[in-house]
């Protein structure tokens, strides 16, 4: 507390020091030199005192006598309490620095106890608080976070709570407790992607960087509601390459790609993964391999294209920035996609084509399904599940090839 008056003290004597002068005029600029000089001295000189009682040369109490006495030089100095020398012009100026003196300090005082913390300097002035200063510390990040984590107990619903100690307990690499809050998140905010692929992530770090069961699980639902996210094809691409299939990882990789232009590292350290996966399909040039990709492709499953519109009556009820789902699964087999659009409302009407190469699991191809199910829908939540007050509309069944774009319109409300 000593040293923040001491601080306190100074600055008002330096506020005085700019703010006095111009009351003298031209006259009291012969005395500005001196003054400012004489700051800086006095600043100079608290400096060495404070130096000297840290070292001991000084006690607390005569540092307090040699720091009142500077206070007071400084002051007689800067407001020229003796007025010898002064001008008469200086003279009838003194009346006005005197009350300056007065109010600019009170008036401090005033509002720092109106808007500052002045409970923080008794907390500080404490018994006890000298002896323990040098040794009080702040609370480790492992007490944070157990603090966080028993706060959570008795509030499990809190999502942001869950957010941060996942955040906290990875940055401590504890990917253990990562785990367990990320369950918690996917628990609290189901199908949202992000989460879904942070709990992956965490997961494989558990298991020694496997992606085996339900990481890769997480990973390939997390891209089939949201098949640009670039994390998922990241990890979708690790997954495949995990798993042997290389050709996928290079599907996955590839459609990347482009989206880390910006990103030069990241783009660095992708292509150098797609240099891998060429390499143990013993394949040298990239442009080959994507040629063969793309042949392959086309010769397993013909494009599919899609016209998808909402129907007039219902172009009330939604938002532009709503979001459309456009899935793609087989009419008589799992309900798991195939293949997830995501675009939004304002994009309506589109036209876009589907093939294999967006098809969101491993070695299955569109031409499998003896017949297919296009769907697209107008989530308000933006949930890949269907709710209550979502727009959809279904063609099905639709048989490989096609010539003719298939037109859904969106066009039921579920109650």
């Amino acid at each position: 507390m000593v040293v923040f008056w001491i601080v306190a003290v100074l600055m008002v004597v330096v506020a005085l020091s700019m703010i006095l002068p111009p009351l003298f005029g031209k006259h009291g600029m012969v005395r500005d030199d001196r003054k400012e000089q004489n700051v800086i001295i006095a600043r100079e000189r608290l400096q060495e005192l404070e130096l000297e009682r840290d070292s001991g040369e000084l006690t607390q109490e005569e540092f307090e006598a040699y720091r009142a006495e500077l206070e007071q030089s400084l002051l007689a100095d800067v407001t020229g309490e003796n007025g010898e020398g002064l001008l008469p012009h200086v003279q009838r100026s003194k009346q006005t620095a005197n009350l300056l003196i007065v109010l600019v300090p009170l008036a401090t005082v005033l509002l720092y106890l109106y808007l500052g913390s002045p409970a923080l300097l008794q907390k500080t002035s404490a018994p006890g608080h000298a002896e323990m200063a040098g040794s009080e510390k702040l609370p480790s990040i492992d007490t944070m976070v157990d603090q966080l984590a028993r706060r959570l107990e008795n509030d499990p619903d809190d999502i942001e709570g869950w957010s941060l100690l996942a955040q906290s307990y990875m940055s401590i690499n504890d990917y253990a407790g990562a785990t367990e809050a990320l369950k918690q998140l996917n628990r609290l905010q189901p199908d949202n992607p992000t989460i879904m692929l942070r709990y992956a992530d965490a997961l494989t770090m558990v298991r020694g960087g496997s992606f085996v069961g339900e990481p890769a699980e997480l990973i390939r639902k997390a891209i089939a509601i949201e098949p640009d996210n670039v994390m998922g094809l990241w990890l979708a691409g690790m997954v495949s390459a995990e798993e042997g299939d290389f050709r996928q990882s290079l599907v996955h990789w590839r459609r990347l790609e482009p989206m880390l232009e910006s990103d030069p590292r990241s783009l660095q350290e992708i292509q150098a993964l797609i240099s891998q996966a060429e390499s143990k399909l013993g394949i040298d040039n990239g442009n080959d391999i994507q040629n063969n990709i793309e042949k392959n492709v086309v010769t397993a499953s013909p494009q599919m294209e899609l016209s998808v519109s909402l129907a007039p009556e219902l172009s009330g009820k939604s938002e532009p920035e709503d979001t459309i789902f456009i899935i793609v699964r087989a009419a008589d087999g799992p309900p798991m996609p195939l293949v997830a659009v995501r675009k939004r409302v304002a994009d309506l009407p589109l036209q876009i084509k589907v093939d294999d190469s967006q098809v969101m699991v491993d070695g299955v191809s569109l031409i499998d399904s003896p017949a297919l199910e296009v769907e697209a829908r107008v989530s308000k939540s933006g949930s890949v599940r269907l709710q209550p007050g979502d727009m959809f509309g279904v063609v099905s069944p639709v048989t490989l090839p096609v010539d003719s774009p298939v037109d859904v319109v969106i066009s039921d409300i579920l109650n």
